[in-house]
C-alpha cells in the first residue's frame, strides 16, 4: 500500500506541474501523422475486387478484422478518421450529387485474429468497444475522386472521439442505414489466403443496420487518419473495485448419457478505462489477457480476475474468482442376477436380479443386444442365458451388463399336450411392380411346452421332422405342426396347419395385331390389337424398343411396321412384341379412278409434300409435322434472321407425324425453318419465338 500509496503521489506532482506548465502558455498539441492504408500493400497498388458495402444505398452491417501486423505505424497513435476508394475501373467521381446517411456509426476494438474469425458479430469483439462515430453523415458530390491507378481516397470520415490504439489486432465495425441515390462499390481484395485473407485481415457483413450475424465479405481497402498527440501523463483509474467475474456454466451429464460441455465466459462488465482485464487459472502466480478454457475432466479450476493497470502494471484492483464444478456421466454398478433351477418332478424355477442403485431401473433380456424389459424372462425346461444391466432413468447411463445360464432338469414325465401346436410363420412371395419376384419364407414355430419338440410334416403327417420346412415357390405347401412328447415319442398334441400361396409373375401372351389397309379412292386404314390377359393394357410402338403408347399409330399411306405388347398394370409384366406391317394402296390425286399408264406416277412426281409448324409464335417449343414426308429421309434446319444455322435434325426415315424441337435456349426474334428431303423441293417457314 505504502508504494502503490507513493507512485500516486509522485504521478499527482507530476500532474500538477504539466498544468503548471499549461497555465503559464504551454499547451498540449496533436500532431497529424501519415495515413496509413490497410493492408499495407495496396497503398499504391489497386486491389483486383470490389465490395458494395460502405458506400451502398441499402442498410449495413460490415466488420474489418485487421492483423496488428498491419497497424505497426499506428500504435501509441490517436486514429482520427477512415475512408475508402473507389475501384481504378470507375469511370468517373462520387457521388455525382451530395448525399447524405441518416445513421453511420462506427465502433472500434480490439479483434481475435483475423484467421479465427465469425460469422456472429459479438465473437470478434475483445474487451469494450468504443463509439468512435455516430450519426448523420452528408456526403458532397465528386468526394471520391476517379481517374487514376489507384483512384485517391475519398473524403476523410472523421471520428467525433478520437481512439487510442496501443497495439494488437484491430476490429473495425460500421453500421449505416442507407441513403438515397446510387450505391458505388468500393476497391477490395478477395478471400483468397493467398492475397492474405484470413491471415493479415477477414470481413464479414449483412444487409441490416441491426445485423447479429452475416456472410463472410472482401476486404474493403481503407485509409486510417492519425495524430499523435503530447505531452500526455497518464494516472492509473481507481482500482479500488474488485474485478468483475467470469461467468462459468458448469458441464452436466443429459440426456442418452452424453456429456453436455461447460462453459467460462469472459465478464460483461469492462474494467475501468486505462486498465486490462486479466485471468489467473493458478492463484495468481501468473496472469494473461486470455480467457481460460474449461477443463471439461477436472480437475476443479478457479478462475481469477483483476484489472491492471496499464501504465503501472504493478497496480491492479482486488481480484474476483469463480471455481468450477465439472460433471461426468457416472455408470451404475451391474446388478447381480439369481436363478433358482427346477427339481423334479417340478418343471418351475425363477430368475431374479439386484443390485441397482437409486435412480436406476433393472432390465432383462435373453441377448446381450436386447431388446430390454423390466420384466425378468420366464423360466422354461430349456436352457438359455438371462441378461441384466441397470439403467439410470435420468441420464440413460446403463452399467456393465451380467449374465447367467439356466440350467433346467429333464423330468419324466410327458408335459400336458392337450393344447393344439403352434403354427408355422408364413411370409408369401409376391410379385413387385418391376415384375420381380420376392420369394417367401416359413420360420419356425414358437416353442412347445416343456418336455416336447415342434415337429413339421408336408405330406399331410405321414411323416414328420424337426427341421423347418423349406418354401416352395413352384406351388402350394400346407406345413403341419405337433407338438412330440419327447420321453414317450407316441404322444403328441394336437396338430395345426398354415397353407402356403406363392405368388408368380406370369406373362400375358403377345397380342394380336389387325391392319385394315386402305380402299382407293380411300387413303384411310385402321390399325388394332387384341388378346391381352385381364389386368393388361396393349401398347403400341413403331420400334421393337418403343416409345411405348396405349394409342395406335395413325394410318398413312406410307408402308410402315405396327409393334405391339401386352403390360400388366400391377406389376409391370410384359408380353412377348408382335408386329405387323402396312400395306397401303396409292391412289390418284383429286380422282376417283386410278390413271392410265404413267399418269399417276407422273402425277406424283409432280406433287409438292408441305409440312405444318405449331404453335407460331410459339414460346420455346415447336411442332413439326410431317406426315407427307413419311417414309422419307428429312433434314430440319433453324435459321436466324442473319441466315445463320443454329440447329440441324437429321432423320433417317419418317415414322412419327410430329417432331418436336426445343429453342428455349435463343433470344426472342424471327428464325427460319427449312425442311429438305431427297428428290423433293426444299420447303422453309417463317416462325417468331417470343419468351417471357
Amino acid at each position: 500500500m505504502n508504494y502503490n500509496y507513493t507512485k500516486l503521489t509522485f504521478r499527482t506532482i507530476i500532474y500538477s506541474l504539466f498544468f503548471l506548465t499549461m497555465h503559464n502558455g504551454l499547451s498540449a498539441q496533436c500532431t497529424a501523422a501519415p495515413p496509413v492504408v490497410v493492408p499495407n500493400e495496396y497503398a499504391t497498388t489497386a486491389a483486383a475486387l470490389t465490395f458494395l458495402g460502405p458506400l451502398s444505398t441499402s442498410a449495413r452491417t460490415y466488420q474489418l478484422l485487421i492483423n496488428s501486423n498491419q497497424n505497426t505505424n499506428l500504435v501509441g497513435k490517436q486514429l482520427t478518421g477512415i475512408t475508402f476508394r473507389i475501384p481504378a475501373n470507375a469511370t468517373g467521381p462520387w457521388p455525382t450529387a451530395a448525399i447524405n446517411f441518416a445513421n453511420f456509426d462506427i465502433y472500434l476494438s480490439q479483434s481475435v485474429a483475423p484467421a479465427d474469425r465469425s460469422l456472429t458479430f459479438a465473437d470478434n469483439i475483445v474487451g469494450p468497444q468504443t463509439q468512435v462515430r455516430d450519426g448523420n453523415l452528408a456526403i458532397a458530390a465528386n468526394a471520391f475522386p476517379s481517374g487514376t491507378n489507384p483512384n485517391g481516397f475519398g473524403v476523410n470520415i472523421e471520428f467525433d472521439t478520437p481512439y487510442e490504439y496501443t497495439g494488437g489486432h484491430l476490429l473495425v465495425e460500421i453500421r449505416h442505414t442507407g441513403f438515397t441515390g446510387t450505391s458505388r462499390s468500393v476497391e477490395a481484395v478477395g478471400t483468397t489466403a493467398a492475397l492474405g485473407y484470413g491471415i493479415n485481415f477477414s470481413a464479414a457483413w449483412t444487409g441490416s443496420y441491426t445485423g447479429v450475424t452475416g456472410s463472410q465479405g472482401n476486404f474493403a481497402v481503407v485509409q486510417f487518419t492519425s495524430q499523435t498527440c503530447g505531452p500526455v501523463i497518464e494516472l492509473c483509474p481507481t482500482l479500488t473495485a474488485a474485478a468483475p467475474a467470469v461467468t462459468v456454466v458448469n458441464s452436466s451429464c443429459g440426456e442418452a448419457c452424453s456429456l453436455n460441455a461447460g462453459s467460462i465466459t469472459a465478464p460483461t462488465a469492462a474494467c475501468p478505462a486505462g486498465s486490462t482485464l486479466q485471468y489467473s487459472i493458478n492463484g495468481g502466480s501468473s496472469w494473461t489477457t486470455s480467457l481460460p478454457s474449461y477443463n471439461q475432466s477436472g480437475p476443479a479450476q478457479t478462475i481469477m480476475t483483476r484489472c491492471n493497470c496499464i501504465v503501472d502494471t504493478g497496480i491492479s484492483s482486488p481480484t474476483s474468482s469463480v471455481t468450477t464444478a465439472p460433471a461426468g456421466c457416472a455408470l451404475p454398478s451391474a446388478p447381480s442376477i439369481s436363478i433358482t433351477n427346477n427339481v423334479c418332478p417340478s418343471t418351475s424355477g425363477s430368475i431374479i436380479a439386484t443390485g441397482c442403485g437409486a435412480g436406476t431401473v433393472l432390465e432383462y433380456a435373453t441377448s446381450s443386444n436386447g431388446p430390454w424389459t423390466t420384466t425378468a424372462p420366464t423360466y422354461t425346461g430349456e436352457v438359455f442365458t438371462v441378461f441384466a444391466r441397470c439403467r439410470n432413468t435420468t441420464s440413460a447411463c446403463i452399467s456393465s451388463i451380467s449374465s447367467a445360464n439356466t440350467a433346467p432338469e429333464e423330468c419324466s414325465v410327458c408335459p400336458d399336450l392337450s393344447a393344439s401346436a403352434p403354427q408355422a410363420q408364413v411370409v408369401n412371395s409376391i410379385c413387385n411392380n418391376n415384375c420381380t419376384l420376392i420369394n417367401g419364407s416359413i420360420t419356425g414355430a414358437n416353442k412347445c411346452p416343456f418336455g416336447s419338440t415342434v415337429q413339421y410334416s408336408t405330406n399331410s403327417g405321414s411323416t414328420w421332422s424337426t427341421t423347418v420346412p423349406t418354401y416352395n415357390q413352384a406351388g402350394p405347401q400346407t406345413i403341419m405342426t405337433r407338438c412330440n412328447c419327447n420321453i414317450d415319442i407316441t404322444i403328441s398334441s394336437p396338430t395345426s396347419s398354415v397353407t402356403t400361396a406363392p405368388a408368380n409373375c406370369n406373362v400375358s401372351a403377345a397380342p394380336s395385331i389387325t391392319i385394315t389397309n386402305n380402299v382407293c379412292p380411300s387413303t384411310s386404314g385402321v390399325i388394332s390389337a387384341t388378346g391381352c390377359a385381364a389386368g393388361y393394357v396393349v401398347e403400341y410402338a413403331l420400334t421393337a424398343n418403343g416409345r411405348w403408347s396405349n394409342t395406335p399409330p395413325a394410318y398413312t399411306t406410307t408402308a410402315f411396321t405396327v409393334y405391339a405388347r401386352c403390360r400388366n398394370t400391377t406389376t409391370n409384366c410384359v408380353s412377348a412384341v408382335a408386329s405387323a406391317t402396312t400395306a397401303p394402296t396409292a391412289c390418284p390425286a383429286n380422282n376417283t379412278s386410278p390413271l392410265p399408264g404413267n399418269a399417276y406416277t407422273n402425277m406424283v412426281s409432280q406433287l409438292r409434300p408441305d409440312y405444318s409448324v405449331y404453335p407460331n409464335p410459339t414460346s420455346g417449343e415447336l411442332n413439326i409435322f410431317l406426315q407427307e414426308y413419311a417414309g422419307r429421309n428429312a433434314l430440319i434446319e433453324i435459321f436466324s434472321l442473319e441466315g445463320t444455322l443454329l440447329k440441324s435434325i437429321r432423320i433417317d426415315e419418317v415414322h412419327q407425324t410430329t417432331e418436336t424441337i426445343h429453342l428455349d435456349a435463343y433470344p426472342t426474334g424471327m428464325y427460319f425453318v427449312k425442311l429438305k428431303s431427297a428428290g423433293l423441293p426444299d420447303v422453309t417457314k417463317r416462325i417468331v419465338l417470343t419468351k417471357n
